[in-house]
């Protein structure tokens, strides 16, 4: 059975913030029975995780870099004003090349860089659209 990046993450998170509480099913495409639902709900339910437009939480896709980053960010209540506050004063330039300031994530960008979640890579790119890799995934949740 392979394993994907999202479901590390999503257990990963449960296990810090999940107790043994059931939940309600939270998405569409997440059955009650399915092992993601009550993390999922629960991670919902902290307005950590909001899912995609069309109510789905797509658990058999991979977790991209910058979802990855919402979803941490999101996860600690802290970085709750610094987010807002760079959604209304994002700077001019970005941090990384391949970033847009009218991106919806810039402002995460900035708090995760800012708070040192994230560095990106040498040639100043970040790849917000890559798949995360185990161990990004754990570097990020470690710092």
């Amino acid at each position: 059975m392979r394993t994907t990046r999202f479901a590390l993450l999503v257990a990963g998170t449960a296990l810090v913030f999940l107790g043994t509480r059931a939940y309600a099913l939270a998405f569409s495409d997440v059955s009650e029975h399915s092992p993601y639902n009550p993390a999922l709900a629960y991670l919902q339910e902290k307005h950590i995780v909001q899912g995609f437009s069309d109510g789905t939480a797509r658990p058999d896709e991979l977790l991209t870099r910058v979802e990855a980053l919402k979803t941490i960010l999101r996860s600690r209540e802290r970085y709750a004003p610094q987010v807002l506050w760079f959604s209304e004063n994002l700077p001019e330039i970005a941090l990384f090349t391949d970033i847009s300031q009218s991106d919806w994530y810039a402002p995460y960008i900035e708090v995760g860089f800012l708070e040192g979640v994230v560095t990106g890579y040498g040639d100043g790119t970040f790849h917000p659209g890559d798949s995360l890799t185990v161990e990004q995934a754990l570097v990020m949740l470690h710092r």
